[in-house]
């Protein structure tokens, strides 16, 4: 009877716990995928504007506008022409991005989209631009990816102590509860 008793409460405290650390692991997740998409959405917007500003008048030359932004660690951008020809930072090519966000921002919409491109989490954002243009920023969540499985180990630790706690409490609960059956 002890060692049901200890067995219940260490079950009981693990099944709460892994429910604990699932609610809030998903509620994170969402929430700091949702707060760096916005970030990174209002980033490009201010950069494509920046970038459209240096295409106004006669010397428009894309590959010293796209030069010209300042992107933040992680961060690539792609600056596509309406003649279809692109500049680019080092490493990333339109053919990089989802076919669905680059349709949407050609056809004058801007889009947001995070995908995992070889593993590691990124945000794309699309901004459609005057005379045909079309700015696209490319930032890596890789930060945001340690964060959320930092938080999933932590849950993972929380839960096995609970347990132990929970079995511990079972061991008290069932010696006061039998003690009476042993005198």
């Amino acid at each position: 009877l002890r060692g049901r008793v200890i067995l219940g409460f260490a079950a009981g405290a693990l099944l709460l716990s892994v429910m604990v650390t699932l609610v809030t692991d998903v509620v994170s997740a969402r929430y700091l995928v949702d707060q760096r998409e916005r970030a990174a959405s209002r980033q490009a917007v201010v950069n494509g504007i920046f970038v459209e500003s240096r295409l106004t008048g006669d010397d428009t030359d894309p590959s010293g506008a796209l030069d010209a932004v300042r992107l933040g660690t992680g961060a690539e951008a792609v600056l596509v022409a309406p003649d279809a020809s692109a500049s680019t930072t080092i490493g990333l090519t339109i053919d990089d991005l989802p076919a669905d966000l680059v349709a949407a921002t050609e056809a004058g919409q801007p889009s947001v989209q995070v995908y995992r491109p070889g593993g590691t989490s990124v945000v794309a954002v699309g901004v459609p631009l005057a005379d045909g243009y079309a700015y696209y920023e490319v930032t890596e969540l890789e930060n945001l990816d340690t964060t959320l499985q930092t938080i999933i180990w932590a849950g993972v630790v929380a839960a096995l102590l609970t347990s132990l706690l929970g079995a511990a409490l079972g061991w008290w609960a069932a010696s006061r509860v039998l003690r009476p059956l042993n005198d």
